[in-house]
């Protein structure tokens, strides 16, 4: 089974929109599109959630991540190893298998354990 970038990629193909493979903004029309499908998506995603409609809600995620992976893909923005790099970054944040969060808010710190993620490696194969 293709990867989801691949997928999308391949939907792209289809409607005659060119990813890229260097990641750079180039201020094409479709960058513009893909942010306001973004957008889009997202107001989809905050009406089914207001609603409580969980299969809204599940399509509207689906199609969130679609449009953010089209939105990559127009960028040269290989989503695969940024998704592991940030994900590496992520899990360092877990210490002796607990993650601390703020009790106020529920978000996970930042222990002394955190490393930041490395994007710049992968997006301009700086190693």
């Amino acid at each position: 089974m293709p990867d989801i970038q691949t997928t999308v990629e391949s939907f792209m193909l289809k409607a005659s929109q060119p990813s890229e493979i260097t990641a750079k903004f180039r201020g094409t029309d479709q960058e513009h599109l893909y942010m306001e499908l973004v957008t889009e998506e997202y107001t989809e995603l905050l009406e089914a959630f207001r609603n409580k409609d969980i299969v809204e809600t599940a399509d509207a995620v689906a199609d969130l991540v679609w449009v953010l992976v089209g939105l990559a893909s127009t960028l040269g923005i290989p989503f695969d190893p940024v998704w592991n790099e940030v994900k590496r970054s992520n899990e360092s944040k877990v210490t002796d298998g607990k993650l601390l969060k703020n009790v106020k808010t529920g978000k996970v710190m930042k222990p002394d354990t955190y490393s930041a993620p490395d994007l710049e490696a992968i997006l301009f194969d700086v190693s």
